[in-house]
């Protein structure tokens, strides 16, 4: 009996010794398949990434020696039409050797090549390739020979007369090919991958070492050994793929007995743009199988102990295998973490995003709604638009450069002319600029004069951007009291009757740039090495985008600065005129009176109401005005209206004007001129009985308005306002609203307070916590939570609200009022304690029938 049971364990264990054998062997056979397949499609990844690295860094030095050639062409062109064969190799020498060409050559439609510069280039690659692309105006790069020297090649489209009488077809720059290979690290030693340049036809252009064969395709024939179809295939969908300029990739045994290699690589075509070359990438299995046996020598040894294990127990055996998976469970949700990390990061983005546009947004519809419920106030309205016009530009703004990252980037940024008021954009251009200029208490001023055409074809939104980038620059580098003056003109344009030419000046009195600088001003990121420069945030790259803007729509720039006395930006652009409405424009002969002690202005105030018909006087101080008008009574020739500056030396604009009110009474109407905000100024102008207010620039137009409105009465009629108000009433009703955002707050509460609510503002959520916790029970009725606020945000205050020991904090309604206004921040709020999320921009009636709701 006991023999027998003996015998039934020691089958049992040499059954269970058998199976575990069988099962870790098929095991051990899956994982090695699973591994192989894994290192394959990660050498694969691996070896497209350098691949396209590589390409990426071809098109970059491509890049750059096209800069070059452009360079040289744009010289060319620059002479014109009769440009002489001496003059085209002068200007090619003079340009291959400031760039350190070792040769510079022209060919012409038969293929003949005369070089201009350097050593001789003898031939090129790919004659026939070379001459269809210059006949199809491309670019393109290939090899060229020098005797026994490889070239590399450049070669873009140009028709010049040449020496022998004949016409060139392109210009040509060539280096050494050894600097070409040394840049794109074709030779690296370090480098697990291996290059070779090929061209269509399989024939080599250059590799790291010298090729056997005479072409790419026979060395496959010979040596290839494909792991999918044969080396015939492969062959074919290589040359295929070539002749679609498309990918290839393929993984072999490769056989050299000479060379002694024998070994398992991923080849990889691609194609390198502006050529007939193709980059293969061969990444050798060498290390990649090493680690493959490694890992195959491990599991099997692995094997072996758990089979010896698994003869003293099955216990230990079913513990390994829980082992093994808990391990690849840890791994796979290390994936899963990493993958709700990136997906968490990409959230927060897109959050961010949404809370940087609605906070702009929210101030353009707010005020919107705003101005529609006082259409008949003039001045709230007129207050509105420009914190609207502000807003706006805020938001166009960040949306711009958020695109122009990308479309510079690519080279893809591109125009989109279409009718543009250049009243319109000055006007805007200096709302923008006052709230800082006055912050930084300097002097701004803008001079109009010569407008033959307000309207053209112009891309309204990258005119902007050029003009504001030059007044961001010039406000950060002028000091406090320095002046800013931009100045506008136009002239008839070369282009013919159709176009005319506008300059515009950009001039302050800052800290001027060095003569060095100013070289390599237009250059990405480059900021001048001084202290004032380095303490003024900027990253460098306006001026580039600038220069990119004006060049692309045919203008130029000149620039002059000395260090210490400022600088004068000075853009010329030749604009198509819009077709205009016939100018009828015109006003009595009236006798106007204009006062400013800018000679500039004067002058062009005076021709512009001489073209509106009027009879304008000028005097250059208030003394001199004051003067004059007390005359003209006296001599009872009154004036129909004064237009005064307001900040003059002296007298200014407000100080003269009560003058002339002592001395003559309400009786002729006077409007201040100014650059500045109408709202800093608006209420000392109306104490001493200012009638209007005219915003520089002074266009024709803006003059004629101004004027027109005093043709019927002399005074200013103030009208009956209609209130309208909405079905539902929050009269009585206390509501506090944390908002640190000064134009938000106004919005919210201007809405709140025409339908009868009373708002107590807070700035932030501390100050919030602090209002509601000093209050006496059941004091506010509500509470309108921004999220985003310094000290305390709105969830650190909701919570700390919803803490206090007393009876309104936990029943008061919580309303989030907000721009992030995914459903994810919908969610926090109610974690929080809020009782509901609304977002930024304020829907008013969706805000009035929340509250309705919640009060009701």
């Amino acid at each position: 009996m006991k023999k027998r049971i003996n015998r039934v364990i020691i089958g049992g264990m040499f059954f269970i010794i058998a199976l575990a054998f069988i099962v870790f062997l098929s095991l051990n056979r899956y994982m090695d398949q699973q591994t192989e397949k894994d290192v394959r499609n990660i050498a694969s990844t691996y070896l497209q990434g350098v691949a396209n690295a590589e390409t990426s860094n071809f098109n970059s030095i491509a890049d750059i020696r096209y800069t070059q050639l452009d360079y040289v062409i744009h010289e060319l062109d620059a002479v014109g039409p009769d440009i002489k064969p001496s003059q085209v190799k002068d200007i090619i020498v003079e340009a291959a050797k400031f760039q350190k060409i070792i040769s510079c050559a022209v060919v012409d439609d038969n293929g003949d090549l005369e070089t201009l510069y350097g050593v001789n280039l003898d031939s090129v690659g790919n004659e026939e390739f070379l001459i269809e692309c210059l006949h199809n105006n491309e670019r393109v790069v290939m090899t060229g020979m020098s005797g026994d020297r490889n070239l590399i090649v450049w070669a873009e489209p140009g028709s010049y007369p040449l020496s022998d009488g004949d016409q060139s077809i392109g210009v040509l720059y060539c280096r050494d090919i050894s600097q070409f290979i040394e840049k794109l690290q074709l030779d690296d030693p370090e480098s697990l991958v291996d290059y070779i340049v090929i061209r269509r036809d399989g024939t080599y252009v250059m590799e790291a070492e010298e090729a056997i064969e005479d072409t790419y395709y026979e060395k496959i024939f010979t040596h290839a050994e494909p792991v999918e179809g044969t080396a015939e295939e492969q062959v074919k969908l290589l040359k295929e793929a070539i002749a679609n300029n498309e990918s290839w990739s393929m993984e072999l045994y490769y056989h050299d007995k000479e060379l002694g290699i024998n070994e398992r690589r991923s080849v990889r075509a691609d194609y390198l743009p502006g050529s007939d070359w193709y980059l293969i990438s061969i990444l050798p299995y060498g290390v990649l199988d090493e680690t493959i046996i490694g890992m195959n020598k491990a599991r099997t040894t692995g094997m072996i102990i758990a089979i010896a294990v698994l003869s003293l127990g099955i216990l230990s055996v079913v513990l390994l295998y829980m082992n093994l998976s808990r391990q690849q469970i840890k791994e796979l949700e290390a994936a899963r973490q990493a993958a709700d990390e990136a997906n968490k990061a990409k959230s927060e983005f897109l959050s961010n995003m949404s809370h940087d546009i609605r906070t702009p947004m929210n101030a353009i519809i707010g005020m919107t709604a705003i101005a529609e419920n006082h259409i008949d106030d003039k001045e709230r309205v007129k207050d509105c638009l420009k914190k609207i016009n502000l807003s706006g530009k805020h938001l166009l703004g960040l949306i711009n450069d958020i695109l122009d990252m990308s479309k510079i980037e690519s080279g893809k940024m591109t125009l989109n002319p279409d009718v543009l008021s250049l009243k319109q954009v000055m006007e805007t251009m200096c709302d923008i600029v006052r709230p800082q200029i006055k912050q930084n208490n300097q002097k701004f001023d803008i001079i109009i004069s010569d407008i033959i055409a307000e309207n053209v074809y112009c891309d309204g939104v990258r005119l902007n951007q050029v003009l504001l980038n030059f007044l961001s620059n010039a406000m950060k580098f002028t000091p406090e009291h320095g002046f800013i003056y931009v100045k506008m003109w136009q002239e008839p344009s070369d282009k013919g009757d159709e176009y005319v030419r506008t300059h515009i000046k950009v001039q302050d009195s800052g800290i001027g740039m060095s003569e060095e600088f100013q070289k390599k001003l237009f250059t990405s990121f480059e900021r001048e090495d001084s202290q004032r420069v380095h303490k003024t945030q900027g990253t460098g790259l306006g001026l580039t985008i600038t220069k990119y803007i004006v060049d692309a729509m045919g203008g130029t720039i000149d620039v002059e600065s000395k260090s210490g006395e400022g600088t004068c930006f000075h853009v010329t652009i030749d604009q198509k005129i819009a077709e205009e409405t016939p100018d009828d424009m015109t006003l009595p002969n009236w006798k106007i009176l204009v006062v400013d002690d800018n000679a500039d202005i004067c002058r062009t105030a005076e021709e512009t109401l001489k073209q509106l018909g009027t009879e304008p006087e000028v005097c250059s101080s208030g003394e001199e005005a004051v003067k004059k008008v007390i005359e003209a009574h006296e001599n009872n020739e009154d004036y129909f209206a004064i237009l005064i500056d307001y900040l003059m030396d002296g007298l200014n604009g407000v100080q003269t004007t009560k003058k002339i009110r002592e001395a003559l009474g309400d009786n002729i109407p006077i409007s201040l001129i100014s650059a500045y905000d109408w709202t800093d100024i608006e209420d000392e102008a109306s104490d001493v009985g200012i009638n209007g207010f005219i915003s520089k620039p002074l266009f024709k137009s803006t003059l004629y308005h101004e004027l027109k409105k005093y043709d019927e009465n002399r005074a200013a009629v103030v009208e009956d306002k209609e209130e309208t108000k909405s079905e539902f009433s929050l009269k009585g009703i206390r509501i506090l609203l944390p908002e640190d955002n000064d134009i938000n707050a106004e919005i919210a509460t201007m809405i709140l307070e025409e339908n009868g609510a009373i708002v107590d503002r807070a700035e932030d959520g501390k100050i919030a916590l602090e209002k509601f916790e000093k209050s006496e029970v059941g004091y506010y009725d509500a509470i309108l939570m921004d999220l985003r606020m310094p000290n305390m945000n709105g969830f650190e205050a909701t919570e700390a609200i919803r803490k206090l020991e007393r009876r309104d904090a936990r029943n008061i309604p919580i309303i989030a009022l907000t721009a992030d206004a995914f459903s994810d921040d919908a969610t926090k709020c109610l974690q929080f304690g809020m009782n509901t999320h609304l977002a930024k921009p304020i829907d008013i009636d969706m805000l009035i029938r929340t509250l309705e709701k919640y009060l009701g």
